[in-house]
């Protein structure tokens, strides 16, 4: 029709609580307002594609008749396909310019291609005008959908509830009777284990945007529990159900058992990238896309992944977890997927969260519950352990309380206390908020130091008491590591017990632009590069590595002597 509205779209409602940043980052779409007008302009979208066969496959939308042709052009994906008529309700789940097609300027046309996860749903693309602030939806494409709605989508392996137990996670369409099917060979599923099923709706948000056009349906999340496992195991699986179709065949491979050389990945704060360059709503992290083909690309073989917080960074743009789910699959299909939760993905105000600051988008830490569960699954308590070869790893939640006294701290105290060092030689503890920083971040309770000192007085003396071998942190993007440090104080080569500190907050998101100009007496090393951590524990050694994502090259290096306080680094 020929009739216009003008409409606050989406609302900047969390902040990001550190000084400064450099990357690339973006958060276009704050604040964005929209109108629709499609009487006008004789603009016209097609597609090369109606109907898609797979998440993940690739559509090309060509336009033409653009009158005055705009570098503030821009083309974007709507779902459910209605929604692209009313952007005030629903945001876009990704978007591109149109500029970025060579012909759009000269001559009014052009063509982009868009991966596009499946939606669940039908989905349509608009092509809009007037730049990301004051948008206009100029033309809409027909509605577009995939072959199967039901189609069961990214598995993610995680530790189960007791020893020997593992659990495949997936999301689908909500197609009844969701099981996996495996066994010890290739295309012979022997096995068969039936899943739970669970969700969340747009009620369980605690406020916007996840309530409001931040709002996607998240589908049907499926969970099944695989007991008595072999360690060392390949396990050949496909999961689905007979009336929504099952994946094709993946390979998980079951860790190695108590004492046996073990190999892991941490990271912290990656978010979303998105391969076929596009934007989303909040946030978008291309350097992501770097870490996993880092990964992937390697010759190390890891037993299991470490994700200390801040995780997707979808920040109530519902959405873009179904992307980021989709990126991590072809390592989290292979081995456990350990996720600790950061303060992106719970903290909010008066919603439960220790720090009382927006920084989740009101999601509340439910969209990370339900994709994530703890082994014991138990509903906002975040805080859990597990052993895994030669290492007992615990992971503990800065998003909770942690102070003395606390359930978190209660848990701690009883776990460190009861691990076998004859079993798990090595103790690391995990979570987003470090206890040693180097940040000139030091002004209010959520901020770099005034946490870190907190940490250090209720949680540093138990580390010490209970011989922690290396602390893994993130939230700060940058890596850091110090010495061997006790209260502030180093011990290298000394005869106390005292843990180093690893910070690796350098997965996707920009790096931190905030470092001292004198560096803390306790800081060893400090890079401001994205990569990850490589961590290979023997019966003697802990051997840990920051793997440099732009050239792959080993960043710094060190060697943790269990029978010797002295740490050689490189």
């Amino acid at each position: 029709t020929g009739m216009a509205l003008w409409v606050l779209g989406l609302v900047a409602v969390c902040c990001w609580p550190m000084a400064a940043v450099a990357g690339n980052s973006r958060n276009a779409l704050l604040g964005t307002r929209y109108r629709v007008d499609l009487g006008s302009g004789g603009v016209s979208i097609s597609t090369n594609w109606t109907v898609l066969e797979r998440s993940g496959d690739w559509i090309t939308v060509s336009w033409e008749n653009v009158d005055h042709p705009d570098p503030d052009d821009w083309m974007a994906l709507f779902a459910p396909a209605n929604a692209s008529a009313s952007p005030h309700d629903h945001a876009p789940i990704k978007y591109r310019f149109a500029n970025e097609s060579e012909s759009h300027l000269c001559c009014g046309r052009g063509s982009l291609s868009f991966s596009i996860v499946n939606v669940r749903g039908d989905f349509s693309f608009a092509f809009l005008r007037g730049g990301l602030r004051n948008a206009t939806v100029s033309a809409r494409s027909a509605p577009l959908s995939f072959a199967n709605v039901d189609e069961p989508l990214s598995p993610r392996w995680s530790f189960g509830p007791v020893a020997g137990s593992f659990r495949l996670s997936w999301s689908s369409g909500g197609a009844a009777g969701p099981l996996v099917q495996w066994g010890r060979r290739s295309g012979e599923y022997l096995q068969t284990t039936t899943a739970q099923t669970t969700t969340y709706d747009r009620g369980d948000m605690c406020g916007p945007p996840a309530s409001t056009i931040g709002w996607f349906d998240p589908g049907a999340i499926h969970h099944a529990v695989l007991f008595d496992l072999p360690y060392s195991q390949k396990v050949f699986y496909r999961f689905g159900s007979f009336t929504g179709g099952f994946s094709q065949e993946y390979v998980f491979q079951s860790p190695p058992g108590p004492g046996k050389a073990t190999r892991l990945l941490a990271y912290g704060d990656m978010g979303v990238g998105h391969v076929d360059q596009s934007s989303s709503g909040y946030f978008t992290e291309p350097m992501a896309l770097a870490t996993m083909s880092r990964i992937m690309s390697s010759p190390y073989r890891a037993d299991a992944v470490l994700h200390i917080g801040d995780i997707s960074y979808a920040q109530g743009f519902i959405s873009q977890w179904d992307y980021f789910l989709q990126q991590i699959a072809p390592i989290a299909s292979t081995m456990p997927y350990q996720v600790a939760i950061g303060n992106h993905e719970r903290d909010c105000v008066n919603c439960g969260s220790f720090f009382e600051v927006d920084d989740c988008g009101g999601e509340c830490g439910v969209p990370y519950s339900k994709l994530f569960p703890t082994p014991n699954d138990v509903p906002d308590q975040h805080w859990y352990s597990f052993d895994i070869g030669s290492v007992h790893v615990v992971v503990l939640s800065t998003e909770a309380d942690f102070r003395r006294g606390s359930a978190q701290w209660s848990f701690l105290r009883s776990d460190l206390a009861s691990v076998d060092r004859s079993r798990t030689p090595w103790v690391i503890v995990s979570g987003h908020r470090p206890m040693y920083i180097d940040s000139t971040y030091d002004s209010g309770d959520t901020s770099d130091i005034v946490v870190a000192r907190l940490l250090r007085q209720h949680l540093e003396p138990m580390f010490h008491e209970h011989g922690v071998d290396l602390a893994i942190w993130g939230h700060n993007h940058s890596y850091q590591r110090t010495c061997h440090v006790l209260n502030e104080t180093c011990f290298d080569g000394e005869g106390a017990k005292a843990p180093v500190h690893v910070v690796v907050g350098t997965a996707g998101f920009s790096l931190t632009a905030n470092r001292n100009a004198i560096s803390p007496k306790w800081l060893k090393t400090r890079r401001d590069e994205f990569g990850y951590l490589q961590i290979s524990a023997s019966k003697d050694y802990l051997d840990v590595e920051f793997i440099v994502d732009a050239t792959g090259e080993i960043g710094d290096r060190i060697r943790i002597n269990r029978h010797a306080i002295a740490v050689s680094s490189s």
